[in-house]
């Protein structure tokens, strides 16, 4: 955890400032120590900020049927079943393989690149710059939780 702490007592300019990052949240602390009326206490903002990775493994893995699982090369790994739906490399890249008409309409959208290390293949990158970015993710993950799921009822019946 990297953390820097600076209070009124400690800091001689305008402001103090209390930045600490965890796995899981950001905390910023703000406020005015020049103003004799102002204490860190009385001017502490709270914001708690879940990072991309932490959001996306929330989501997907809470769908039925879904696991979570480290990847060989670093990571997450989302699987349906026994089949790997992508998997994602902290809160920087997301990677899905996807059939070649799908793969396709969705580099020509804007949504995915090609894969970053084996562009011909059938896989796709989705680099991630942070929070805001999860819920794009989150939807294609979706889209193949929803191929994967609808192949096996189907190979059920």
């Amino acid at each position: 955890m990297h953390s820097v702490h600076q209070t009124a007592e400690s800091h001689a300019g305008p402001d103090w400032r209390r930045l600490s990052s965890s796995e899981y949240s950001n905390e910023f602390f703000v406020g005015d120590a020049s103003s004799p009326r102002t204490t860190p206490a009385a001017c502490t903002v709270l914001l708690s900020v879940k990072r991309a990775g932490e959001l996306i493994g929330e989501s997907v893995a809470s769908w039925p049927g879904v696991t979570a699982v480290a990847h060989r090369f670093g990571g997450t790994e989302y699987r349906y079943g026994k089949k790997e739906m992508g998997h994602v490399h902290g809160d920087r890249l997301a990677d899905l393989p996807l059939p070649r008409r799908l793969h396709d309409e969705l580099i020509a959208q804007g949504r995915v690149q090609p894969h970053h290390v084996l562009p011909e293949s059938g896989w796709v990158s989705v680099w991630i710059d942070g929070p805001q970015d999860a819920d794009g993710v989150i939807e294609l993950f979706r889209m193949q939780y929803q191929r994967y799921s609808r192949a096996a009822s189907q190979s059920s019946v």
